[in-house]
């Protein structure tokens, strides 16, 4: 980005433009995708790739990968904050 004085709006404009697309970026994105995924423990969730969608499949596809994403991202928020409701009001042990 620095060395082409683009910003990331510009950037991430290229993982959509098949006519500006850069293979190696959109790789890299893919990459970081299924890493992210991972630490979530989303594994099974597969993200689709990294171009914009053409046909109704592909933007079918990107929809049902963001509702699986922000579903699980919900019910694991909600996993936490109870965790941590739990922790609230556990009696003080002494030291």
């Amino acid at each position: 980005m620095a060395e082409l004085q683009e910003g990331l709006t510009a950037t991430y404009n290229l993982l959509k433009d098949p006519a500006r697309e850069r293979p190696g970026l959109t790789q890299l994105h893919e990459e970081i995708d299924r890493a992210v995924l991972a630490a979530y423990g989303f594994d099974d969730i597969e993200a689709p790739p990294y171009t914009a969608p053409a046909i109704p499949g592909e933007t079918q596809a990107w929809g049902a990968f963001e509702d699986q994403a922000i579903d699980r991202l919900f019910a694991l928020n909600e996993e936490r904050a109870a965790e941590e409701r739990r922790h609230e009001h556990a009696p003080s042990l002494p030291p």
